[in-house]
């Protein structure tokens, strides 16, 4: 289904009056910041494979005060990582390496999960990629000039200091005046009133984020593109949590560099807060501390629960087990892995049987005990290691882990 702009803000507006606890660390900005700047208009056909028809796409991606210069300078680079435009020009283009090509330039010029906000960036970045491929050009960028008639922060400045009786009915006359387009934003008066309570509430008593320290959080500029390019050279572009690495050649896996203490929680841009992850497992930590650079859990006593990750897409068999383990120590505690060969390769000579997961020291290989069954079923069935038949968690030896 396709929305015009003011459908599309609209949307946005009611969403974020109903946002979960993963967006709660940006409640803090201003009502202003959740309205666009303008909308950027991508054209490009798209074949239905089951209809076997064709059909040209008009979308509009909106674009935010905080990302509208990250956007212009992604456009402005695109053609560079395009180099292969018939690929993704075409009308049948290959979902996973559109996907893969997406969260590359994300990853290169957006702050991701900042950025991200409206959980869109990826997909926006990949229908501005069809357009660019098949269009050879920018698409065309439309400013919302109207905007800060409708900043409600504004609306509560003016009228907050009426009587209570005088403010509902204020609203309702802003609400609906035939001259401004509130009707168009939010679809009743209901929602409309909460929206400015919301921001009446935000406005006089914003909330204030603490680190584990009890010390208030700070306003971080974002990462440049040549410090993450750094960050990620020298951790070998290699994720903390799963070892999955980035193969440009492939496009495999994209990393991003993520902040161990969240910077709504306190944390600060010191290297030593800061990690490479790949997007997967990037997006699994979300707004927890910990530090996957750490070969040894802080843990006094193992977790209640191992959670089986299924991998995403198709992965090597390590990273998928490298990071079901290292979540359940809640660091990088796994060494290696030391297994009898891939499912389908048919080179089972001299096979154990056995599924063997190394760990560096300080890490307890019985808190797995419990565990073993469910994640060797895991083994079996989901990776298709039908061969195996025993799973063994060991400790290396080695004196320089």
């Amino acid at each position: 289904q396709k929305y015009n702009p003011m459908d599309l803000i609209s949307i946005q507006l009611v969403k974020n009056l109903s946002r979960d606890i993963k967006y709660e660390s940006y409640e803090q900005m201003k009502y202003i910041t959740y309205l666009p700047v303008g909308w950027y208009k991508c054209s490009y056909v798209n074949v239905d494979s089951e209809n076997d028809s064709s059909t040209i796409e008009n979308e509009t991606i909106l674009v935010y005060e905080f990302n509208r210069a990250k956007y212009e300078n992604m456009l402005e680079k695109m053609p560079e990582y395009l180099w292969n435009k018939k690929r993704y020009g075409s009308e049948t283009v290959n979902e996973s390496a559109l996907y893969y090509k997406a969260t590359k330039l994300v990853g290169d010029f957006f702050d991701d999960p900042i950025d991200n906000f409206d959980d869109e960036l990826i997909t926006n970045v990949q229908k501005l990629i069809r357009h660019v491929a098949q269009n050879d050009t920018k698409p065309v960028f439309f400013d919302y000039s109207d905007r800060k008639k409708y900043d409600m922060d504004q609306v509560v400045k003016e009228i907050t200091v009426l009587p209570g009786p005088e403010i509902h009915s204020r609203l309702e006359k802003l609400f609906n005046d035939s001259q401004l387009h509130w009707k168009l934003l939010y679809k009743d008066f209901n929602t409309f009133r909460t929206a400015y309570d919301n921001a009446n509430r935000l406005y006089y008593s914003p909330p204030v984020y603490n680190d584990a320290y009890g010390e208030s959080a700070v306003t971080l500029e974002p990462l440049t593109h040549e410090r993450k390019q750094e960050i990620r050279k020298k951790n070998e572009n290699r994720c903390h949590a799963c070892y999955s690495r980035l193969f440009e050649e492939r496009e495999i896996r994209y990393i991003e560099i993520d902040h161990i203490i969240p910077v709504s929680r306190g944390g600060n841009d010191d290297e030593d807060n800061l990690q490479c992850l790949c997007e997967y497992c990037h997006n699994l930590k979300g707004t927890r501390i910990i530090n996957f650079k750490k070969n040894s859990t802080s843990l006094l006593s193992a977790p209640n629960k191992l959670q089986l990750f299924n991998p995403p897409y198709s992965e090597a068999t390590e990273w998928t087990i490298a990071r079901i383990v290292n979540w359940f120590y809640q660091c990088a505690a796994c060494a290696y892995i030391d297994h009898p060969g891939d499912p389908g390769s048919g080179d089972f000579e001299g096979n154990t049987g056995i599924f063997e997961i190394v760990l560096y020291k300080g890490n307890d290989p019985h808190w797995l005990d419990s565990y073993k069954p469910d994640l060797l079923k895991f083994i079996i069935e989901q990776l298709q290691f039908t061969h195996i038949r025993e799973l063994q968690v060991t400790i290396d030896n080695n004196d320089n882990c």
